[in-house]
């Protein structure tokens, strides 16, 4: 599909900056599981080596996984031990991002919501020394104890002996106005920079038929209170 690389060369072209999000699966690997044999972990990781080179300084971070604390979206083969290997694979992207020339920041983690005690039996397998960024997503209505969380997880990873950035790779809700949205919006970023998280972005850009109250923009491209807000 020729659609997506131009879209995202388009957004490079214009001075902006990606953050990719790549699902470690493929039907030639592991039985389209997650890959989890060094085949297959070798053959992910020069895929995200490839973007690196493709997109340059354009590309801010590749988010290895996404809400990896879903089982349905963390399929490894019943039994293995897989803490082991998710971390084999960040550290392995990382390899090959730099040996590509590419600074983009290898994002670990990737969590629905902040979910320090998932996150942290990826400390204790050895993610911290592996990843560049920790990725959580925050969502919620209410921004309100956001920055307690983030602390939370901060002490997590200083107890586990090193403190890595968080980047808030997606957030916001289907609330019910825009405006209540645009709101909200504020308060997360206010609260998220005041807790030290290094990059945050909302999700979404535009309007979705599930989510009508969650984009920036509307389909037809008008912007919403959510986007003067950001």
């Amino acid at each position: 599909d020729s659609a997506a690389p131009a879209a995202l060369g388009a957004v490079c072209r214009a001075g902006g900056s990606l953050l990719l999000t790549l699902t470690p699966q493929h039907p030639a690997y592991d039985n389209g599981r997650t890959v989890n044999s060094d085949a297959g972990i070798t053959a992910f990781a020069r895929y995200a080596g490839e973007l690196g080179a493709r997109y340059g300084t354009c590309l801010a971070g590749i988010e290895i996984g996404n809400e990896i604390n879903d089982s349905r979206n963390l399929n490894y083969p019943a039994g293995l031990n897989w803490q082991p290997r998710y971390v084999i694979l960040v550290r392995a992207v990382r390899r090959e991002l730099r040996r590509r020339g590419s600074n983009a920041a290898a994002v670990g983690g990737s969590t629905n919501v902040i979910g320090t005690g998932f996150l942290d039996s990826l400390f204790a397998a050895g993610l911290l020394n592996a990843a560049d960024a920790i990725a959580v997503h925050p969502y919620r209505s209410d921004a309100e104890n956001v920055d307690f969380e983030i602390a939370h997880l901060q002490a997590v990873m200083r107890r586990r002996g090193k403190v890595l950035p968080i980047w808030a790779t997606e957030f916001s809700d289907n609330y019910a106005t825009d405006t209540l949205a645009a709101e909200q919006l504020v308060r997360m970023v206010t609260l998220l920079s005041a807790a030290g998280v290094a990059r945050s972005y909302w999700y979404a850009l535009i309007d979705q038929r599930w989510f009508r109250n969650m984009g920036l923009y509307a389909a037809n491209g008008s912007e919403k209170p959510a986007a003067r807000a950001y």
